[in-house]
């Protein structure tokens, strides 16, 4: 600590500078407890890294709303089996009018479930494990409530192909058209 009249170095407990007589303030400090918390670096460290993990989970999950994105997602649940998640992922009038038609959603789920085990195994074999990171989407045409996407892939023997789907908005949803991507791949 040093004077503010004439910088003489002073003790940290001086009222007064020894040459020059000036009085000397005292700082106002603030001091906050945070009680008996003893936190760890590995501690403080994960609440950092679980924070930074949120916010980009925000940030990338604002970002799904897209027709690319719900091709996508239909082929990663049917790539899956998982008929209770494309069920999720289609228009809630489809649904509705599958369920009536089906008498239940079980029965539904059952059918489905069998048909995406034999669309997948197809794809698998037609181009490969892992088929649905293979597929590129990309919208060819989108208008405020309907979207059109190309898929473009490449099979086993190195051809490559292309078809085209439609996605339509649903409640600000994009959904993708499941009669659409049937037909599209012949099934």
């Amino acid at each position: 600590m040093f004077c503010s009249q004439c910088g003489n170095q002073l003790k940290p407990s001086a009222s007064f500078c020894t040459k020059c007589g000036n009085q000397i303030k005292a700082k106002k400090t603030t001091k906050t407890s945070i009680g008996n918390i003893n936190l760890n670096k590995k501690v403080v460290m994960g609440i950092v890294a679980a924070l930074i993990l949120s916010l980009v989970l925000i940030v990338v999950s604002g970002n799904r709303n897209t027709p690319e994105s719900a091709v996508n997602n239909l082929f990663r649940a049917i790539e899956r089996g998982n008929a209770s998640q494309v069920m999720n992922l289609m228009a809630p009038s489809e649904l509705e009018a599958r369920l009536e038609w089906f008498g239940s959603r079980k029965e539904f789920e059952n059918m489905l479930s069998e048909e995406l085990g034999y669309l997948s195994e197809e794809l698998e074999e037609e181009l490969g494990r892992g088929w649905s990171s293979n597929i590129e989407i990309e919208t060819i045409s989108e208008s405020e409530e309907r979207a059109t996407v190309e898929l473009t892939f490449t099979n086993r023997d190195g051809h490559t192909g292309s078809n085209q789907f439609h996605v339509r908005k649903v409640d600000g949803k994009w959904i993708a058209d499941l009669e659409s991507i049937f037909w599209g791949f012949g099934w």
